[in-house]
């Protein structure tokens, strides 16, 4: 036994014999206290940020995605001319009197008169007063007989030659305002000889893409082709306005 353990002895007989206490409640007292097992929890940080208080009622808002712009489409641009319509036909000149009278206009899709293209110069004048079986059609449609004189003189003209003709409306109406994008009807009425006549009807979309179309022809009376040809090979072409 060496020295510091008897030492330790002596320390606890002394300690007995003046406190009282028992033996290893002496021992309990002078053994180290072992540190506790458990260690105090840190609390770990979130993943997620810690948002920052606004003031207020105010709630933080995430920033929108940013957009792509949207494409640029050319549209018609309303009380501007949308195009033209460029209507062909072919005139076979007949020689004699009582014919090669013309006239050419446009109605709306509900058959409403737009405006007069082309009329030659006798049926728009005088003609449809001393010839009422003249372009009647056209008269009617038109209420011809409460023209103005200006427009009167911007239809008229002198009896077209013989050949391919093209005439082009410039999508107004006949107070010259542009008409709104639709369907319109070119219309083609043609004194073949006296009472006998001949109507070409074609329809025409006005708008922003080109397109093209074929008339259609009704012989008034029918038997009245047989007096021969007057109009043929009716067509229409509307080109719209270049927009920048």
């Amino acid at each position: 036994m060496n020295r510091t353990r008897l030492s330790v002895m002596i320390v606890i007989l002394l300690m007995i014999s003046s406190s009282g206490l028992g033996c290893s409640e002496i021992i309990s007292a002078l053994s180290p206290t072992p540190p506790s097992a458990s260690s105090p929890t840190i609390p770990s940080e979130s993943p997620e940020k810690t948002r920052q208080s606004l003031p207020g009622n105010m709630t933080p808002v995430s920033p929108s995605p940013a957009l792509s712009p949207s494409p640029t489409v050319k549209t018609s641009v309303p009380g501007q001319p949308l195009g033209s319509v460029a209507i062909t036909y072919t005139l076979r000149f007949r020689k004699g009197n009582a014919s090669n009278q013309i006239a050419v206009w446009i109605e709306d899709e509900n058959g409403k008169y737009i405006r007069g293209i082309f009329a030659t110069h006798y049926a728009a004048t005088e003609g449809y007063i001393k010839r009422p079986e003249c372009l009647p059609l056209w008269i009617q449609t038109s209420a011809w007989p409460n023209a103005p004189k200006k427009e009167i003189d911007a239809v008229t003209g002198a009896t077209q030659k013989h050949g391919v003709i093209t005439l082009t409306w410039d999508c107004k109406d006949r107070n010259g305002q542009p008409v709104k994008p639709g369907k319109y009807m070119y219309v083609i009425e043609g004194n073949i000889f006296w009472a006998d006549r001949v109507v070409w009807r074609g329809e025409i979309n006005v708008g922003d893409e080109e397109n093209t179309s074929l008339a259609q022809v009704e012989y008034i009376p029918p038997t009245a082709i047989k007096t021969g040809i007057l109009v043929e090979n009716v067509s229409a072409a509307y080109t719209p306005a270049k927009l920048e």
